[in-house]
């Protein structure tokens, strides 16, 4: 792919996403590597506070600059915007869910566990989404 050829504005958006991509990521793997709770939960929060500012970089900017540039693209964001798909979630080991809403609504953990953990969650609203694919 020729970057020259990707607008300004959409190489930005990108550049965001991926290095909120490889903090995430650094915090994953921080967390498996802990070993006291506390220091499991600290990072944890931190690893919320990220997967939101990146979730609204998505929204805010990285979907917005790819609209309009083709139909082919605008069904795929239609598609992705959804993002989290039930499907790769029932197939994880360990699932943080990060609520209750989305935005300024979230933000904090609602469950984590196993997907079927997560499933039976009361304070999640991923929970009856998770159900019905894990059936």
């Amino acid at each position: 792919m020729d970057k020259s050829k990707v607008p300004v504005e959409q190489r930005a958006a990108l550049s965001l996403l991926v290095d909120d991509h490889r903090s995430v990521k650094k915090l994953f793997k921080a967390f498996e590597d802990a070993k006291a709770d506390a220091e499991k939960q600290s990072i944890a929060s931190e690893t919320c506070q990220q997967l939101t500012i990146h979730a609204q970089i998505e929204e805010e900017i990285f979907y917005p600059a790819l609209r309009g540039d083709s139909d082919k693209i605008d069904d795929m964001l239609d598609e992705t915007t959804v993002e989290h798909d039930m499907r790769v979630v029932a197939q994880a080991d360990w699932v943080i869910d990060i609520g209750p809403g989305a935005g300024d609504e979230g933000g904090r953990i609602v469950a984590s566990g196993s997907p079927t953990i997560i499933a039976t969650s009361t304070t999640s609203v991923t929970a009856a989404y998770l159900a019905a694919e894990l059936g």
